[in-house]
């Protein structure tokens, strides 16, 4: 009886572990739904295809491109309600940190911004929320292609000014104050 030579053998399993192992390195990287960035641009790894491609384009409970309707249940009713334009901006207080401003046009959810100190904690983008560390922005979605000084209002969470972040056409940006986050914006272009 002949054995076959035991290091090739040995070499192949070792070849076949490693390629596993980067396999599911790969696959819990890709596991991670939501804006992905590529250099100067970003991708969108959707969890539900039939939303379509607003599927990243989600604050809280809400999805830009969504239904006016889903605004009620998932809002409390608006304390103040403006017309701009062709579009109708609603305003939704979460309590006494925090408000949402949404924006629709054509029946549809154009834009939506929460603004304040802390806000519910289902109230994210890209698991970035009020009063989270600019440093969480950049560790999600890198550097913001362009920071404008925001100037020292009197009162409120702008007496202190800060920074107004944008990634260039992509629909996110972020106010930072004091290194925080204080208002999160998305909106069509």
């Amino acid at each position: 009886m002949r054995q076959a030579p035991l290091k090739p053998i040995a070499l192949t399993v070792l070849i076949l572990a490693l390629c596993c192992t980067e396999a599911v390195a790969q696959r819990t990287d890709q596991s991670r739904f939501g804006y992905q960035r590529a250099g100067e641009s970003f991708a969108c790894v959707m969890r539900n295809l039939q939303r379509g491609p607003h599927e990243c384009d989600r604050l809280g409970p809400l999805h830009l491109m969504d239904s006016a309707t889903t605004l009620n249940g998932k809002l409390p009713p608006p304390s103040q309600t403006h017309p701009q334009g062709n579009a109708t901006v609603t305003v939704h207080l979460l309590g006494s940190a925090a408000y949402v401003a949404a924006t629709v046009a054509g029946g549809r959810i154009a834009a939506l911004q929460i603004t304040g100190t802390s806000a519910p904690p289902e109230w994210t983008f890209e698991t970035i929320g009020l009063g989270s560390p600019s440093d969480l922005i950049i560790s999600r979605l890198g550097q913001p292609f362009r920071r404008e000084a925001i100037p020292k209002r009197g009162t409120g969470l702008w007496r202190d000014g800060g920074e107004f972040w944008t990634y260039g056409a992509w629909p996110f940006s972020f106010e930072i104050s004091n290194g925080r986050v204080i208002s999160i914006r998305l909106a069509m272009p």
